[in-house]
């Protein structure tokens, strides 16, 4: 093979290779043991700013100007979440089972807040594809851009003492049966400040909540990040979340 068939044949696939990453699809699918969910990257930086998301992308609620955007904390390339008066979410859709990718792992960087529960979370949306009769309307806060097919949520939060850590706490409206839990992975005064890297087994955490349902069933539909109503303060930032094997 000739030098110049060689460079040609690597220039083409490093153009497929910048194809395929520039494409947006519908909703996120686990590409091998991992799906990236947000980086975030340059181009979803600018799709932020300009609120020209992909179509895998839902914002819900009305963000205040200036609570979603992109800078570096400590030279980490990170989302930043400001909560506002009025409760908002910014959701990406998925495709990937529970049970296939139950890993979620992310990066967090948190101011303080004086609540005791942070206003801003990490949320998973979660369907049951193999039993649609038994569909529940999940909710929480400016749970108004849920799709249809969402049916329970968990919310992953940071809490005002570490000594909670591990705590999770059913959600329910009234009489209803439950279709959101919190878990609180991390929280303090004294954690806040500085970047933690963090993890959780999700099939673990629904097995808990819903003993009862089957996990071959249910799918990871939804991952994002949820501001609940505060004006006290509380940034917090976001990087390198992903589903995995």
């Amino acid at each position: 093979m000739t030098g110049a068939l060689v460079r040609r044949l690597a220039t083409v696939a490093v153009l497929s290779a910048l194809a395929g990453a520039c494409a947006q699809p519908r909703e996120g699918k686990v590409v091998g043991s991992t799906l990236e969910i947000l980086g975030p990257t340059v181009a979803f930086a600018e799709q932020l700013r300009g609120r020209e998301l992909p179509s895998d992308w839902i914002v819900g609620g009305d963000p205040p100007p200036g609570s979603l955007s992109v800078d570096a904390v400590e030279r980490l390339p990170a989302l930043r979440v400001i909560p506002g008066r009025k409760a908002y979410t910014l959701l990406r859709r998925t495709r990937a089972s529970l049970l296939a990718a139950p890993y979620l792992s992310w990066h967090w960087h948190v101011a303080e807040t004086d609540r005791a529960t942070h206003p801003v979370r990490i949320v998973v949306g979660f369907a049951n594809v193999r039993n649609p009769g038994e569909r529940r309307s999940a909710w929480f806060p400016g749970s108004d851009s849920l799709p249809d097919e969402v049916d329970r949520l968990a919310m992953i939060v940071w809490t005002d003492s570490g000594l909670r850590r591990g705590t999770a706490r059913m959600l329910t409206r009234g009489d209803a049966e439950a279709e959101a839990f919190e878990y609180a992975v991390r929280g303090g005064g004294e954690n806040a400040g500085k970047w933690w890297v963090d993890s959780v087994d999700l099939s673990r955490l629904f097995a808990g909540a819903w003993p009862d349902v089957e996990l071959a069933g249910i799918e990871v539909r939804l991952v994002g990040i949820a501001a609940a109503p505060h004006t006290g303060g509380g940034t917090m930032h976001f990087a390198n979340i992903r589903l995995s094997r």
